[in-house]
């Protein structure tokens, strides 16, 4: 079941996947959140030979970004404040730390810190989730630069902000959907007719 709690509909796989045309069941909203795009300064770091794309996330891929990412959960009723309260490119991840209680303190009502990770940045990940979730108690979501870059004006590739959006809202405490209670219960609710 998906749809505003007052007006739910149904939602049934189609070619073994989930195709959401729906908005959420119960959307929180973010108000206050911040995006940092990171770039790997480590000289080993190799790129995959089949990536073609940007290293990290640049200013106009930052606006594109957030763009199409509000525009998404508008669509499924989930409202993303249009302006980050925060957003930073930075080099490397050493300063990480430093940088979220930075946020902490500057932004009290900061609810979200996404953060775009650059091309093989799984040591960024799991640093940004340690100093966000464990260290600060700020939530976090990443996203690979590989997905953050895409042409979202191709509607194709907007399934990538969907399914982010869906990630956030839960992590917000919001309920992307539930299961209809005649999946769950079928014989009960057949016996109480």
């Amino acid at each position: 079941m998906y749809g505003p709690k007052n007006r739910p509909g149904k939602e049934t796989p189609r070619d073994r996947s989930w195709k959401i045309t729906k908005q959420m069941l119960d959307p929180k909203e973010l108000r206050e959140w911040a995006l940092i795009s990171y770039i790997n300064n480590d000289p080993k770091k190799k790129w995959p030979a089949r990536y073609k794309g940007p290293a990290h996330l640049n200013d106009r891929g930052i606006e594109n970004f957030v763009y199409y990412l509000v525009k998404a959960g508008g669509e499924k009723g989930f409202f993303i404040t249009e302006h980050p309260c925060y957003t930073k490119i930075e080099t490397g991840f050493l300063g990480t730390n430093k940088l979220f209680g930075n946020l902490k303190a500057s932004y009290r009502d900061l609810q979200l810190i996404i953060v775009v990770l650059p091309v093989d940045g799984d040591d960024f990940h799991e640093e940004v989730k340690h100093c966000g979730d464990v260290a600060h108690g700020i939530t976090t979501q990443c996203i690979k630069v590989e997905h953050a870059s895409n042409d979202f004006s191709d509607w194709r590739k907007r399934e990538t902000l969907v399914n982010l959006c869906l990630k956030i809202n839960a992590k917000l405490g919001g309920t992307t959907c539930a299961i209809d209670r005649e999946v769950i219960y079928p014989q009960f609710l057949v016996s109480q007719s």
